[in-house]
Formats: C-alpha cells, sequence, structure tokens
C-alpha cells in the first residue's frame, strides 16, 4: 500500500495524512489519522466513493470535524513553501 511504501523511503509513521469524501456536499466526510493508520482509515469510508488523500505536516492542523472544506486548503497554502 501507499503507507508502507512512503514509511519504507523514510516518511514518519506519525506523519499526518487527511482523508477527505465528498468535498463541499452535505454529505462531505473527513478524517484526520498518522500515516500509519491509513490503511484502517480507508474502510471508514463508503466502498466506491471518491476518496481524497493529503498526506503531510501541512495537513495536521485540520480537524477532522465539520469545518468548512476550505479551511484544510487554506491551511496547505499558508504553510507551503513557494518553489
Amino acid at each position: 500500500m501507499i503507507a508502507e511504501r512512503l514509511m519504507a523511503h523514510g516518511l514518519p509513521a506519525t506523519t499526518s495524512v487527511l482523508l477527505m469524501s465528498d468535498v463541499s456536499h452535505p454529505t462531505q466526510m473527513r478524517l484526520r489519522v498518522r500515516l500509519s493508520e491509513l490503511s484502517q482509515a480507508v474502510t471508514k469510508f463508503p466502498p466506491g466513493a471518491p476518496l481524497i488523500v493529503l498526506i503531510g505536516e501541512a495537513t495536521a492542523a485540520a480537524s477532522s470535524g465539520a469545518a468548512a472544506p476550505h479551511d484544510v486548503f487554506n491551511v496547505a497554502l499558508r504553510d507551503a513553501e513557494c518553489v
């Protein structure tokens, strides 16, 4: 799986991961977990549902609650390093 490969290449198991489905819809689901919990967390979402997976420390500030979808992206943009 993705998590195992990322950890095998040195990403810490404690790296923050944010999973989102149905973004900007009333049925929106969000879940923030550690990279080591990613495989199990995916099972919390409906089978076959489109799923966005964001991996990295910028997601650590995102809550798992029902905050507005743009909150996560504002945090990511604020914390992103310009190239």
